[in-house]
């Protein structure tokens, strides 16, 4: 498993000619590529993802067992 780091972020909406908060959050790479001006709001949200993103761990098959 690795670990990576989402941010909640804002970003300038030249259409609108105002900061905008982002309803998603969003690695700091990608931020980038999508968005010319933006501003990264707090600390960010560390989650742990597997290697392999088509690996299932136990506690996903745990989980769709019990139906949830």
């Amino acid at each position: 498993m690795r670990t990576i780091s989402l941010y909640r972020f804002r970003y300038f909406d030249p259409l609108r000619q105002r900061w905008t908060m982002a309803r998603y959050v969003c690695d700091e790479p990608e931020i980038r590529c999508r968005y010319g001006d933006y501003e990264l709001v707090g600390a960010p949200e560390m989650r742990r993802v597997p290697d392999d993103p088509l690996s299932l761990s136990a506690a996903h098959l745990a989980r769709s067992a019990l139906g949830a």
